[in-house]
């Protein structure tokens, strides 16, 4: 897998970025002449044809800081898809060509498929003859040729050198929207000689196929960019602009609005990159990666767009506002080419596909080589090892009665009778804590190692396991813990022995935490406790409990705050189960009357427990793959939906896990073993619980009528077996139902949006 640039093109974006932000003119001749001079627009054209050499890797940056600086030249059209097939079609006697389109003498317009309508080409004698037209060609009003993708009458694929000035050819400028020049063109029996065809048949398709890929790929890198201006100007714009007295950052709606507009750009850069990495994979990855990368870019350049107008006020509603540049881009993005409905049905279909849905996007058949250069998703031979490794464990390991416990859980977690056995199995593997160090009982694999197993195990149907003592508790005890806390509580926790719930929510602190009011009084060796904790997830199993209690009033609240470690038997605590509104008894009130716990439960230094929570916090949110899961439930959602009329909504949310997905991917790439940092975690959390509400929806609505079927009796599998497919509709609706619990724990949405607005600098004022 490669999904960062390397130094030689860190320094060419570098160097461009300086070079575009020297010319001031919005000229589209300036513009290009100077994209000229800086040898861009040639780009993926041999040196010795008067090329700057580079390749899809460099043209992808381009695009990106020509929508950063929202230069609206014909870059994509005639570097990247004209350059790319005359590059690769062009025989002797064509070198003219390729010198001049690397000098930017010679401008091209790509006229393709979807611009043409009742465009036909025959054969006639030695030549071609063209009847018909084509709207809104790119770029074309000011082309000296048209570069014309076409199939003959016996439907063979063709690329045509059309000169302006041909007879029968004319062009008709358009103004378009985002500030670009197009063209009507029409076809009036025009003829080209044989010499205009610069390739046919199988080659012509396949060098044709890529470089529309290529020029989708700038289009989508353009357009991820203009979301990207879109937010830099309106944070800049709320942090400065006073209103009532103090700038809008510091309301907290606007800290909100913004903090997402800053997630979703992540998202559409996610998207793009996605798309590069597989533009060269084979044929189905390819439009899958281009149609997801482009429904999620036209989804969010939507809603970011309108949020930076709406933020900005009446300003942002004029033109001479910088946002309405890049506010038009993107609606020209949403509508030009083959437009949103188009790949909405494309990744739709692709998503149906056996296997397709639940696949993780790196690795597997058809990635693009990686020996070739560029950017890839493909994996090393080791890397693939590793996956097929875990996959012949898991054909083994994982047996109906596991899978059906886990198609039928409903909870957050699966209950003990179904993620115990499963725990027990992967500790016997020695594969049961990939995030832990090797010293402390881990696997020693890399986060990628650690991504590929999660997707594995979620796409063979194994369950998820209880997280609070490997994922929450391991990590405090290793960095906070005593020597003999460690030694007496994480073999069991590794072992699957323990099982333990988190003891931080009570009925007057919930996203405040730090209010808790359960106090700790040392007597003697003991902490006393007494009070109440609520929302204890599967506190009627758990053997012990990690809590935050307060033991002491002095000072800032936080400070005042204790971690302990309690044994759920000690006399003094009672459990009230809560039966939640999808039907389930996973979460509980937890009741403490003079309880007993000895000092030497205590984890850190007393009144310190804040520290550890927090630290804990990070591996809550984002301390382990959340795409795999999530694509886990929406292969499941899109085995039940029967026809078509979700499909821009299937689009729409797969797209989404895309973009999750590859932003997590990106995160491995670029930190390597590390944990991701708390905005990164937050975004994460804060996106997880939304696309799988998405996709609980999805799934509901797929129902019909049947959605109104409630099974009381619970738990589902603990009920009698029968048909699979029954089973599963069964679970939709209560699951879609728990769905709306993963916006609430391990801090809400609000308290995720709050703290990305902090990191963006967005702070204080009223609420």
């Amino acid at each position: 897998m490669r999904l960062c640039p390397s130094e030689e093109q860190r320094a060419f974006e570098e160097g461009l970025r300086r070079a575009l932000g020297q010319t001031s003119s919005a000229d589209d001749e300036v513009q290009w002449k100077k994209l000229a001079e800086l040898g861009i627009t040639g780009l993926g054209i041999a040196e010795e044809l008067g090329g700057s050499g580079g390749g899809p890797d460099e043209i992808a940056i381009v695009a990106r800081l020509l929508g950063e600086a929202g230069w609206r030249t014909p870059f994509s059209e005639s570097v990247a898809y004209v350059g790319a097939v005359v590059a690769g079609l062009a025989g002797p006697g064509h070198e003219d060509l390729l010198r001049g389109l690397a000098s930017g003498n010679l401008r091209v317009a790509p006229v393709t498929d979807h611009c043409a309508s009742g465009f036909t080409v025959r054969r006639e004698g030695d030549g071609f003859r063209l009847s018909g037209g084509a709207a809104l060609v790119p770029a074309g009003s000011a082309a000296d040729a048209w570069l014309i993708e076409a199939r003959d009458g016996a439907g063979d694929r063709l690329a045509l050198w059309a000169p302006r000035g041909t007879a029968g050819i004319s062009a008709e400028a358009v103004d378009v929207v985002d500030g670009s020049l197009a063209a009507d063109l029409r076809f009036e029996n025009a003829w080209l000689p044989a010499k205009a065809c610069l390739g046919s048949g199988e080659k012509a398709e396949a060098v044709l196929h890529a470089a529309g890929a290529l020029h989708a790929v700038t289009r989508l890198w353009t357009a991820a960019a203009d979301v990207e201006q879109l937010v830099r100007l309106t944070l800049d714009h709320v942090r400065t602009r006073q209103q009532f007295g103090q700038p809008l950052a510091g309301f907290q709606a606007i800290q909100h609005r913004a903090a997402r507009m800053s997630v979703l750009a992540g998202e559409a850069r996610a998207a793009a990159l996605y798309a590069q990495a597989e533009h060269a994979a084979s044929p189905r990855r390819r439009d899958r990666a281009i149609s997801s990368a482009f429904v999620r870019i036209a989804e969010v350049g939507e809603q970011v767009s309108r949020e930076a107008v709406q933020l900005h006020g009446a300003m942002g509603f004029t033109q001479e506002c910088a946002v309405s540049g890049h506010f038009k881009a993107l609606f020209a993005f949403r509508h030009g080419g083959r437009g949103l409905a188009w790949h909405e049905r494309r990744l739709a279909a692709i998503l149906r596909e056996p296997g397709e849905a639940g696949r993780s996007l790196v690795g597997g058949a058809g990635a693009a080589d990686k020996s070739a250069g560029g950017l890839s998703l493909a994996l090393d031979p080791a890397e693939q090892a590793f996956v097929e490794e875990v996959r012949h464990f898991l054909e083994g390991a994982v047996d109906e009665g596991i899978r059906r416990g886990a198609r039928l859980t409903v909870g957050v977690f699966p209950e003990p009778d179904v993620a115990g056995p499963w725990h027990r199995l992967l500790f016997r593997q020695g594969w049961i804590a990939p995030y832990l160090p090797p010293s402390a009982g881990g696997t020693g694999w890399t986060r990628l190692q650690a991504h590929l197993f999660e997707h594995e195990c979620a796409a063979s149907g194994a369950p998820s396991l209880q997280l609070q003592g490997l994922r929450m508790l391991a990590p405090v005890l290793l960095r906070y813990g005593t020597t003999d806390q460690i030694d007496r509580y994480l073999p069991a926790i590794l072992s699957g022995e323990s099982l333990w719930c988190q003891g931080y929510s009570e009925p007057e602190a919930g996203s405040d935490l730090a209010s808790l009011r359960t106090r700790a009084v040392l007597d003697g060796d003991d902490y006393v406790i007494n009070g109440a904790k609520i929302w204890t997830t599967q506190a009627q199993f758990a053997t012990h409990m990690f809590a935050l209690v307060r033991t002491s009033t002095e000072g800032r609240r936080q400070d005042g705050i204790s971690f302990l470690l309690i044994d759920m038997k000690t006399f003094g605590i009672t459990v009230r189960p809560i039966r939640t509104i999808a039907g389930e008894q996973e979460i509980n009130e937890v009741f403490f009357d003079n309880v007993r716990v000895p000092r030497a439960n205590l984890v850190g230094t007393e009144n310190g427990g804040w520290e550890c929570a927090k630290y804990l916090l990070d591996f809550e949110r984002g301390g382990s793959t959340v795409s795999g899961p999530l694509r886990a439930y929406f292969a499941r959602a899109l085995a039940q939906i029967g026809d078509d009329s979700l499909d821009a909504r299937v689009a729409a949310t797969g797209a989404a896990l895309d973009a999750i997905e590859m932003g997590e991917l990106t995160g491995i790439a670029l930190s390597g073993k590390g944990k991701p940092g708390h905005v990164e975690t937050s975004a994460l959390k804060l996106r997880m619980a939304e696309v799988r509400q998405q996709i609980g929806a999805i799934a509901a609505e797929s129902l019909g009528a049947d959605a109104l079927r409630w099974p009381a009796a619970r738990p589902l599998h603990h009920q009698p077996a029968r048909d699979v497919h029954q089973e599963n509709k069964l679970a939709v609706v209560p699951n879609h139902f728990n769905d709306l619990a993963y916006s609430i724990f391990a801090g809400s949405s609000e308290i995720q949006l709050s703290i990305i607005a902090g990191a963006l600098g967005l702070r204080g004022g009223r609420q």
